[in-house]
């Protein structure tokens, strides 16, 4: 598997940490999971897209958004940039388009919250309960990212329930002057909202929530 972009050293000892705060059994698999995007790449970065935690497909294959949250970024960016696409999306046929494409694909938990599908309720108090322990790794991605490719955009995409952490790391990014965009969850962003993949159609929208937008 190659080297990413940026990634999380001593996985199993922060996996452990993960596990700790969820009180998950010591042999629950969790991840961690980092970026999609190529070590030797970070110049090619136009677009971060950051979601809310893996999936077991993204632990098991060890990359981020490789099932349904990959498939709605894939169509949802191929409609807005008028682009021709694969109606029917595959991961092993599809997944290259991001990094092709300069899309940067992380999380705001590294581990997966849904482990034992859980409630929603519960889902949405792990993402908080372990957003302490994962923040720093969010807040120094984006640092890395800065250095090397200053004009990146930046989309959040975990949905509303964690708009607090969301707005913690919309902070970081002003501060290291990105350009950003608060959307929804790819799964449930509508067609209409698809331009929200297209930063060339922010203009005025751009550093902006979906309230403001009236969404």
């Amino acid at each position: 598997m190659y080297k990413r972009f940026y990634e999380i050293d001593n996985a199993e000892q922060f996996a452990d940490g993960c596990r700790e705060i969820w009180d998950l059994p010591c042999n629950a698999g969790i991840g961690p999971v980092n970026t999609n995007f190529p070590a030797d790449r970070g110049k090619d970065i136009k677009l971060v897209v950051v979601c809310e935690s893996p999936s077991c497909n993204e632990v098991a294959l060890g990359r981020p958004a490789v099932a349904s949250t990959g498939k709605s970024i894939y169509y949802r960016y191929c409609e807005a940039n008028e682009l021709n696409y694969n109606k029917f999306y595959s991961f092993s046929e599809c997944y290259g388009f991001f990094a092709e494409n300069g899309i940067y694909i992380t999380n705001l938990i590294r581990c997966q919250v849904n482990f034992g599908i859980p409630s929603p309720r519960v889902k949405n108090k792990r993402v908080k309960m372990a957003w302490g322990y994962n923040r720093d790794f969010l807040k120094n991605e984006l640092k890395k990212i800065a250095c090397v490719s200053p004009d990146t955009c930046v989309i959040f995409a975990g949905g509303g329930a964690y708009n607090r952490q969301i707005k913690e790391a919309v902070n970081w990014v002003e501060e290291l002057n990105m350009n950003w965009l608060v959307s929804f969850q790819p799964t449930r962003l509508k067609r209409e909202y698809a331009w929200h993949f297209n930063t060339s159609l922010w203009g005025e929208q751009s550093r902006t929530w979906p309230k403001e937008r009236g969404e």
